[in-house]
C-alpha cells in the first residue's frame, strides 16, 4: 500500500537528513548532489499589477521601465531576488531591480498585495 505524507515548505529539503523518499521542487536548477533528479515540466510566470496600480502609475512598456515602478518580490530559496528574467521576442532578457518595499515568501500573499494596488509582481 502506498502512503503519502505531504509536507509543504518554502525551501529545498535535505532528503537524507529529513527522511524524505521524494521531493518535488520548483526551481530553475538544483544544487549539485549525489541524488537522482528528473525534470517533470516547466512553469512560466507573468508580471502582474492591478488595474488601479496601472491607472495611477502607468504601464511599463519595456523592461527598463520596471526600475521606475514599485516591484514586489516573491522570495524563494531558488529564484533571484534582485532581478527578473523574461523570455520575449528578443530571447531571454533580465532587469535588475532595486530593494523592494514589500517582500513575501508565499504567492497567495503576493496576489493579495497586487490586488490592493501595491505594485507590480511576478506570479506563476
Amino acid at each position: 500500500m502506498l502512503q503519502v505524507d505531504l509536507t509543504l515548505a518554502q525551501r529545498v529539503p535535505d532528503l537524507l537528513d529529513e527522511g524524505y523518499d521524494v521531493s518535488i521542487v520548483l526551481a530553475p536548477e538544483l544544487p549539485d548532489s549525489g541524488l537522482v533528479s528528473a525534470r517533470l515540466g516547466s512553469i512560466f510566470s507573468i508580471a502582474c499589477a492591478s488595474p488601479a496600480y496601472i491607472e495611477k502609475h502607468g504601464a511599463p512598456h519595456v523592461l527598463s521601465d520596471l526600475v521606475r515602478h514599485t516591484c514586489l518580490h516573491l522570495i524563494t530559496p531558488v529564484f533571484p531576488t534582485d532581478r527578473w528574467v523574461f523570455d520575449g521576442p528578443n530571447g531571454q532578457e533580465s532587469v535588475s531591480l532595486g530593494p523592494s518595499t514589500f517582500t513575501v515568501n508565499v504567492a497567495d500573499a503576493l496576489v493579495a498585495a497586487l490586488g490592493e494596488g501595491m505594485g507590480i509582481g511576478v506570479l506563476p
